[in-house]
């Protein structure tokens, strides 16, 4: 079933065994970042064709396994920049519903635990991966600085506005689906009523196009 956070979920897989404390800070900071990077180019990644969870994923989980190993700044910068060569993920997986869409979440942790033990054999990672010259927001975002990624840091948490799933398909059409069921609720519909449901352009592009997986579903990940 595709239940999951409504933001991008490479965290947890890897930090069963930590103090609590430790833990709790890891996925705090790592979720943090994810969040404050996917707010901003998450919607220029899914126009594109790039999963978020693929691309932001590895950064939040880079962080959060930096903040583990006690890495300091130079070293998670270095880390970032190793992880910018594993920041990837299309979104072709929508064509046939492929499984390989739900391996991103395991190999974003994965290849984070493999950047901090590069990075601490000596290994050198590209400077400034989200704001630089041929960096994150350049190739996703055509280099514009968004005020989101930095906005109000360190005393607003965007990590507070992530959710649980409550229905086991695209949060996209999770408004469309709760008014749906507020209007079945409320209402009784004449026999022959009809009801017309608008999404988001985003949604749209997503889940609302017209392919034949989109209107007959074959498998979880169309869903």
């Amino acid at each position: 079933m595709e239940f999951q956070q409504t933001q991008v979920q490479p965290l947890h897989a890897s930090y069963v065994a930590l103090d609590e404390v430790k833990k709790r800070w890891a996925i705090a900071v790592g979720y943090e970042v994810m969040c404050r990077i996917g707010n901003s180019i998450s919607a220029t990644l899914h126009k594109v064709g790039f999963h978020p969870t693929g691309v932001i994923g590895a950064i939040g989980a880079a962080a959060a396994a930096g903040r583990v190993a006690g890495l300091d700044s130079a070293h998670i910068d270095a880390l970032f920049g190793i992880m910018g060569s594993r920041a990837s993920g299309s979104m072709q997986y929508l064509d046939n519903g492929a499984w390989n869409k739900r391996l991103r979440p395991g190999w974003a942790a994965h290849n984070a635990l493999i950047g901090v033990q590069l990075v601490k054999a000596g290994t050198t990672g590209a400077t400034k991966l989200v704001e630089g010259s041929f960096g994150l927001l350049k190739a996703y975002d055509h280099g514009n600085v968004d005020s989101l990624i930095v906005k109000n840091i360190g005393r607003v948490w965007e990590a507070r506005n992530t959710a649980i799933k409550p229905y086991a398909c695209c949060s996209l059409i999770h408004g469309a689906i709760d008014a749906i069921y507020l209007l079945r609720k409320d209402t009784t519909p004449a026999p022959t009523a009809e009801l017309e449901v608008h999404i988001s352009k985003k949604g749209l592009l997503i889940v609302g196009n017209a392919a034949s997986n989109r209107v007959c579903l074959k498998n979880i990940v169309d869903a």
